[in-house]
This record gives C-alpha cells, structure tokens and sequence, in this order.
C-alpha cells in the first residue's frame, strides 16, 4: 500500500481543505492507499483534548474518509519527530509513503502551485513512479520558505506580545 500522513489542526482553515482532499483521495483508490490525519498543533488555537477532536470528527463524516489520530499535546512526539525533522512547521502538511516503505514527497497538499503537485505526486506513488529528484526540490523549496517564516516569526514576537498588550 501506499500512505499518507496528513497533519493538521481543527482550527487551520488550510487543515480544513486538505481534509476534503484526503476524503476524496481515500475514496478514489480505495484499499491501495491508507490516509491517517494526524491532529498537532491544537493547543495553539483549540481545546486539545481526545474528546474535543473526536467530536470535531464526528460533526463532519463526509470530511473524514480515513483514520484521524491526535499527538500528546504535551510532548508533541509526531509534530517533533515528523514535522520538525522534517524542516516542517506549516499545516496542512502531508508525507507520501511509497509502497517500498520510504518517505516519496512532503509537502503543501493543497498547494496545486508547487513544483510537484500532491495529487501527481499521489498517483506517480500508486504507480511506482514517483519523480524523487522533483519530490526533494519540493521539500527544499518548501522547508526553505517554512525556516524563513519561522526566522521572522522570532524576530517579530516582542513586537506582537506588544501590540497584543496594547
């Protein structure tokens, strides 16, 4: 089979639309392809409790055609592990794994604009044929613009934590 790994959060407009993606991609190829929606993130904007996310869930089954499972808010072991490893912070972000066990492409699944398009990317992966040398460019690309994101997040926090107190 090949999988994907979806990590979003209930309060991320972007995590939404990816879910209606994943839905359909689930339901296109059916048992060839297992998606797992991964919750981080949610304690930076959501109530991040089992039940909070389950219900979220629950309220909207035609969003949700595959397995939905939520890191320790806590700890974060799959955001740290996964995402951070992989230079990623951005959500939605998926992780394509090929059938022969490898990580095939990483990236914005509902940015069709990249160099490597998730839903290509997807049906290269069913194929056996995913592009690696176009997959990395991707991830190089987007890790590159996400460190910078996050260099300018740092710099400007004093500034927001001022203005957010007036």
């Amino acid at each position: 089979k090949v999988h994907v790994v979806n990590f979003f959060a209930t309060w991320c407009g972007a995590s939404r639309e990816s879910m209606t993606l994943m839905s359909r991609m689930a339901r296109e190829h059916g048992p060839a392809l297992t998606i797992i929606g991964v919750n981080v993130r949610e304690s930076e904007r959501g109530t991040a409790t089992i039940d909070a996310v389950s219900r979220f869930v629950a309220e909207r089954p035609e969003s949700f055609a595959y397995s939905v499972a939520m890191d320790a808010p806590e700890t974060t072991p799959l955001f740290t592990h996964w995402m951070r490893g992989a230079g990623m912070y951005a959500i939605p972000t998926a992780f394509i794994i090929g059938r022969d066990g490898r990580v095939a492409w990483i990236g914005i699944a509902i940015d069709d604009g990249n160099s490597y398009p998730f839903e290509q990317a997807l049906a290269d992966a069913l194929r056996d044929g995913v592009d690696i040398d176009r997959s990395r460019k991707l991830h190089a690309e987007t890790s590159a613009q996400i460190a910078e994101y996050l260099r300018d997040r740092e710099i400007l926090a004093d500034m927001d934590a001022a203005q957010a107190r007036g």
